[in-house]
């Protein structure tokens, strides 16, 4: 098989299936203490987290190390606050409707690890609750990953307050992103199995994951159909020349 006909048919097994709604990760598991792990789903896949962190909230509210007040809270959308949720709203974009997210906080060393999906993600997505604080600015680092920032609390109050990034809404960046009491989306750039990341310490703050679409993994049979109508394809090419 040709080179260009390899590509023809790389690229339709990659083609992206749209999610019916956009799902937030449903944290389920987790393991205690420093280098520990979490897992659930997300939509109809699994997502596991692996590496540095202190604390968790599961989507059932039950926690571990939270250094922060207010134990089960719903920080992305209070009840008692709704227009608390507008930092994650953009464009096809909703706050998530989960408890859950990962914590990281009160460390000299420098937190982070690898998000896994169990089927390739498009254009993934990252909530942030109350990262870094003036005076005290927090950063996260996607090893070259291009990232937007689809929201942020400059102009509305999330569950700490307002804050700022250093990249700005609408605006693109592979470089790693700086936080000041930020809370808003980020949107991942591209398809991903895994995200691997890095931030350095504060406070406390906290992230979790979303996805609005998936890379499609054709059936066997699917699979088998296509690459024998591509193999078709270039014997009346080679017929052709002949």
């Amino acid at each position: 098989m040709s080179l260009s006909l390899r590509s023809l048919a790389a690229a339709l097994l990659l083609t992206p299936a749209l999610a019916g709604a956009q799902s937030w990760a449903n944290w389920t598991q987790a393991t205690q203490g420093f280098g520990g792990s979490m897992s659930g789903t997300i939509g109809s896949t699994t997502i596991s987290f692996a590496g540095n962190f202190n604390g968790y909230q599961l989507a059932n509210g039950a926690s571990f190390g939270l250094s922060q007040n207010g134990l089960g809270n719903n920080y992305w959308t209070p009840a008692s606050q709704p227009a608390r949720a507008l930092p994650y709203q953009s464009a096809g974009v909703s706050a998530p409707d989960r408890l859950g997210f990962i914590q990281f906080a009160n460390a000299t060393f420098t937190y982070g690890g690898t998000i896994t999906f169990g089927q390739a993600v498009v254009n993934p997505l990252i909530a942030f609750i109350s990262a870094g604080q003036p005076g005290l600015p927090v950063t996260y680092d996607f090893f070259g990953a291009s990232y937007t920032v689809l929201s942020d609390n400059t102009q509305n109050q999330a569950y700490w307050g307002a804050g700022t990034n250093n990249v700005g809404v609408g605006n693109n960046s592979t470089s790693p992103l700086v936080g000041n009491e930020f809370s808003g989306t980020i949107r991942l750039n591209g398809t991903f199995e895994s995200i691997r990341f890095s931030t350095t310490n504060e406070n406390w703050h906290g992230i979790t994951v979303g996805a609005s679409s998936f890379a499609q993994v054709p059936e066997p049979a699917s699979i088998a159909l296509l690459l024998s109508g591509v193999a078709g394809f270039a014997i009346v090419a080679r017929r052709r020349r002949a």
